[in-house]
């Protein structure tokens, strides 16, 4: 009788420990299953977004010549600062962003307090000021290139015309040739 009673309690923790066992080879084989061939796509996605991105390679706006192939208009590379106010942890960054851009640091604290949004601090600052910036590092200051408008004569500059912020002509013959100098975009996987 003894013999028997531990031979039961023998068979009845063998038969639990194999029903954990089962139940989870159970669940391990539909983990497996539903990785494999239910989200297989999703994860394939994933994995390819990691190893390849599209890149946009903006185009640079066409240069404007006279009649004897002088140069009347064209663009300079430039950076737009940008602010994320949400993402700043050093307020000491006003001090130094002050003088460089040319803007009242009070004026620079007020953005930053007022806006919780992205905003641009200063459009098109020359490439080397842009680069001193991003060599800083600074989170939640961020640097975006751009195309600078050049107009190298002034007394042509109301016939040459303007450009808005995003390269689009405005006015003259900016305006009027704004197809053939705004130029097409490329995208690149990478």
């Amino acid at each position: 009788m003894r013999f028997s009673r531990n031979r039961l309690k023998l068979n009845f923790l063998f038969l639990t420990i194999f029903s954990f066992v089962l139940f989870g080879s159970f669940l391990f084989i539909q983990k497996v299953y539903s990785l494999q061939f239910i989200e297989s796509d999703h994860f394939q996605d994933q994995a390819l977004s990691y190893r390849e991105r599209v890149e946009v390679l903006e185009a640079k706006r066409g240069t404007i010549y006279d009649k004897h192939f002088n140069v009347l208009a064209s663009s300079i590379q430039s950076y737009n600062v940008a602010i994320r106010p949400n993402e700043i942890n050093d307020l000491g960054l006003i001090k130094v962003l002050s003088p460089i851009l040319g803007i009242d640091e009070n004026k620079i604290l007020n953005e930053i307090t007022e806006n919780s949004r992205f905003f641009y601090l200063k459009r098109n600052v020359d490439f080397e000021t842009g680069q001193k910036i991003k060599s800083w590092n600074y989170k939640g200051v961020h640097l975006e290139q751009s195309n600078k408008r050049n107009v190298y004569d002034e007394s042509t500059s109301n016939l040459i015309g303007l450009v808005d912020p995003d390269g689009n002509g405005i006015e003259g013959l900016e305006l009027y040739f704004d197809n053939f100098l705004q130029g097409t975009e490329w995208r690149i996987k990478v």
